[in-house]
């Protein structure tokens, strides 16, 4: 199953737009590689509905919120790598016959794919002696973090196979040193590498998201089973609005409907779109504009704010409407 919302609900909540810096989205969007940025969206597109998944995902950032740590990989290289990569896979007749056909061209004097093959090939050797110090350091900078085994895997991996092949960084390197990266990184440990990639876009999306949480001084849901019936937030802000103020909302299984009422201007939209990205974000396993929030997972979110204030500027274009619905229907907002 999926968490369910529209575009409706997208754009009053001002959620996910890639080419404004006015959205959720680019709050979070402080990542240093597109890997990362392409996941961050994936996110944002698809919340979580199990309240076990949520809370893992939350203590993950949680765990990398503690630690005083930045991502020491570029783009531009880490991009290299995955370009080479994605020619791999292959066996190793080919990855033979390939590389032959580069060294016989340097040879007759052309040089061009030489030059890439050994420039992809110094990368990703320089990628792989940076991922192995930069899971070294994840690993003895804290206690109870929740994805030791997968970096232990990756480290184990890495420092097996870089003893006995990978050390090489330097500018030089001999036909011998290609023909035998070219099939280690190609053939021989190709899915590794493959998998390798994907974490180093994992961890520059925790941090770039923990490291929003502290700047913020945002919180962790907690989520209950859909069983329950409970929404309790604390201090809730709009995390679009500057010098936002904030306000506390407590639903149960009794009290369950909430009419808001107030003159115009006086933040009765900015209060149901704080909610709605909260309880969003909250899906999603990210941090939260709140004190402190504990809700139940429920299976989607709709809305309808029939408004065109300007939050940004202060403008309210007079009398507004608007309501939210979670889905399963237990709690109204009116």
């Amino acid at each position: 199953m999926t968490f369910f919302t529209d575009n409706q609900t997208k754009r009053d909540l001002n959620l996910i737009d890639r080419y404004s810096n006015k959205s959720v989205y680019a709050i979070f969007n402080q990542v240093k590689t597109l890997g990362a940025s392409r996941l961050l969206e994936k996110m944002f597109n698809n919340p979580l509905i199990d309240h076990k998944s949520i809370n893992a995902r939350n203590s993950i950032f949680k765990f990398f919120g503690n630690l005083n740590i930045e991502f020491p990989l570029k783009d531009e290289e880490l991009l290299n790598v995955e370009s080479y990569l994605q020619t791999g896979g292959i066996g190793s007749l080919a990855s033979f016959c390939n590389t032959a056909r580069i060294v016989t061209l340097k040879l007759i004097g052309v040089w061009e794919e030489f030059d890439l093959r050994t420039s992809q090939i110094l990368t990703t050797i320089k990628f792989c002696n940076q991922m192995k110090r930069f899971i070294s350091q994840i690993l003895v900078s804290g206690e109870n973090n929740p994805i030791t085994d997968e970096l232990k895997t990756a480290f184990e991996f890495l420092d097996t196979n870089i003893k006995e092949n990978w050390q090489h960084e330097s500018v030089q390197i001999s036909f011998s040193e290609i023909f035998a990266y070219d099939h280690m990184f190609r053939v021989h440990a190709y899915k590794k590498l493959v998998d390798l990639i994907s974490l180093a876009h994992s961890l520059d999306l925790y941090l770039a998201v923990s490291l929003v949480s502290r700047k913020n001084d945002f919180t962790y849901a907690e989520a209950l089973a859909d069983k329950h019936n409970i929404l309790s937030i604390a201090n809730c802000r709009n995390p679009l609005v500057k010098y936002a103020k904030g306000n506390s909302i407590e639903i149960n299984e009794i009290e369950n409907l909430l009419f808001l009422t107030g003159a115009n201007m006086a933040g009765k939209s900015t209060f149901m779109k704080s909610v709605g990205i909260a309880l969003y974000l909250a899906h999603m396993g990210f941090p939260v504009p709140a004190d402190k929030m504990k809700f139940s997972v429920k299976d989607g979110l709709y809305t309808s704010i029939n408004i065109s204030d300007n939050l940004e500027q202060g403008h309210s274009k007079g009398s507004s409407r608007g309501c939210w619905r979670i889905e399963k229907v237990d709690y109204h907002f009116r």
